[in-house]
């Protein structure tokens, strides 16, 4: 089929690209927007990359992972890329953006060439943000304790605006979806949407709702969000679309998935749903990409500008009486990512594990392993409470994995491990369990081979520890500044040069995971094959491709 750009006009709609043999107003259009199935639990060969989050450290590590697996030709095999917080920002330019991987990315580096005056160069388009700030045009200080709005504008000036990503926009699975949602619903036609690119794999977002001490994670995609789907006799009361309250034992669920975009403007009959509720609204506000990365790094983002904000009351009105509904930082449920995946049944797994921003909650005998003690039951000082739900594997297997570890790590050599783990129930989680995940964990800490190869002068400053340019490297802490916290140049080029090293020494291993040869993605209506960007795009596209 020959896919031509052109406009195509529907009422006030401008199309970015479509197929002549199917015009849209023959298509065939699913109705319902909640879909009471559990769509995050499917039997599928998908190939999953976790990458912890942690503020800017993340988004380094977040860039050197990606470089590594681009410049190896791994990164096309990957089908679910799994984020929270810091990976969060970085990434949304990767997966929805025009620029090329080259160009967000960088070329590869060899720590040889790592002299101090290469590291002080300015990094390369993707981890910009970690230190530098936009000028703002109002440049008095902040006065009283700072808005969730406010903090969303700083959130998309740092890691949306760069890459034309900056408006207000809507998130559809393809333009298939996106005219299946405007012709179902007139109103939405003369908003913007964005669509992934089809040649990056599928964005996994984490987030958490919370309530008291309840708490909740959910996952977002571009298309849908889904959580822990519970269903049965009980009664559910609507706190916000799609999240409801069991009233029995005042547990927080979503109740199958919504699309997107529903999540914020359409009001649906969900009547078979709620009880006690036939119509439950919409929040009033639209829920955009800058939305899903304040929500998913909401406490990390706030510190960057001093504010201790941590909670984010949910759009619209709450339905049901009791304690205030949140939204609240994805790492408070995961910060590894690798439990989304677990949910969606991947069964071949590269995690990697960065652990904290705050490095200061651990000591440093922990070595920021806490992500990965938690899936297998062992909770360790300065756990979030919901840790305790974190379980997915036996306990008896992290012994072994902490000995692979410390033997690499004895040996100078990064802290590489696979197994094949099978995978525990667990409910709080809605993990079915009873299979099994291939899992090659990617553990990020010093590594003696990458810093003997370093230049002298650099393995000096990297020795002088809180008195050089890299104290708690690789566990970086942004520095306050008048514009925000950020980090210096040396620090964030070191810290992805770093994270590339060790994901270059598991290139084997993961070339082992991925099968041997993974069909290219099937162009959805309006797609070309080769995607090099999304038809219905961004603001780096042509006005075409606005909608």
């Amino acid at each position: 089929t020959v896919f031509t750009l052109r406009h195509a006009r529907c009422g006030k709609l401008a199309m970015g690209a479509k197929c002549s043999c199917d015009p849209c107003e023959e298509e065939d259009w699913p109705a319902p927007i909640l879909e009471q199935r559990p769509a995050i639990d499917v039997e599928k060969p998908e190939v999953g990359l976790c990458i912890a989050g942690g503020g800017l450290s993340a988004a380094c590590a977040a860039t050197g992972a990606l470089r590594a697996l681009e410049d190896l030709n791994l990164a096309k095999d990957f089908t679910q890329l799994s984020v929270a917080g810091g990976s969060a920002w970085a990434t949304a330019a990767y997966v929805f953006s025009d620029a090329s991987a080259m160009h967000l990315l960088g070329d590869r580096t060899v720590p040889e060439a790592l002299t101090l005056e290469v590291l002080d160069a300015r990094p390369v388009p993707l981890m910009r943000s970690t230190v530098e700030r936009p000028a703002r045009e109002d440049t008095q200080p902040e006065k009283g304790p700072m808005k969730v709005e406010d903090l969303i504008q700083r959130v998309a000036a740092l890691w949306l605006i760069p890459y034309g990503l900056h408006d207000r926009y809507f998130l559809a699975n393809s333009n298939k979806d996106h005219r299946r949602i405007v012709h179902q619903y007139p109103k939405m036609q003369d908003e913007k949407f964005l669509l992934p690119r089809t040649d990056r794999p599928t964005w996994v977002v984490g987030g958490s709702l919370v309530a008291e001490e309840n708490q909740l994670p959910f996952q977002m995609t571009a298309s849908l969000i889904t959580g822990s789907a519970t269903f049965g006799s009980r009664t559910y009361e609507p706190i916000i679309f799609p999240f409801f309250r069991d009233v029995e034992t005042d547990s927080l669920h979503i109740l199958g998935s919504v699309q997107t975009f529903a999540f914020g403007g359409v009001h649906e009959d969900l009547s078979r749903i709620s009880q006690t509720s036939p119509v439950l609204t919409a929040p009033s506000e639209p829920f955009t990409l800058a939305d899903v990365l304040t929500l998913s790094g909401l406490s990390s983002a706030a510190k960057l500008w001093g504010s201790e904000l941590q909670r984010w009351p949910v759009k619209g009105t709450a339905a049901s009486p009791g304690p205030e509904v949140s939204f609240c930082d994805g790492a408070l449920t995961d910060n590894s990512g690798l439990l989304h995946l677990l949910q969606r049944r991947v069964g071949r797994i590269v995690w990697v594990d960065f652990g904290w921003e705050g490095a200061e909650r651990c000591t440093p005998q922990q070595n920021n392993m806490n992500d990965m003690m938690e899936k297998f039951g062992c909770l360790q000082p300065g756990s979030f409470p919901f840790a305790k739900f974190s379980q997915v594997f036996r306990e008896a297997e992290v012994a072994t994995m902490l000995q692979q570890l410390q033997t690499r790590r004895n040996q100078g050599e990064p802290g590489v491990v696979r197994r094949k783990l099978r995978v525990l129930p667990n409910e709080r989680w809605q993990i079915k369990g009873d299979f099994s995940v291939d899992l090659v964990l990617i553990h990020i800490d010093r590594v003696t081979r990458f810093e003997e190869h370093l230049p002298e002068e650099t393995r000096y400053e990297l020795n002088c520890g809180l008195r050089g340019s890299f104290p708690n490297f690789p566990f970086v802490q942004p520095t306050p500044g008048p514009g925000g916290a950020t980090l210096t140049n040396r620090q964030a080029n070191l810290l992805a040069a770093l994270v590339e090293y060790n994901v270059r020494h598991a290139a084997s291993l993961i070339t082992s995971l991925v099968p041997v040869s993974m069909p290219p993605p099937t162009p959805t209506l309006g797609e070309t094959r080769s995607s090099s960007r999304p038809l219905i795009s961004n603001a780096l596209s042509m006005d075409i491709h606005k909608v």
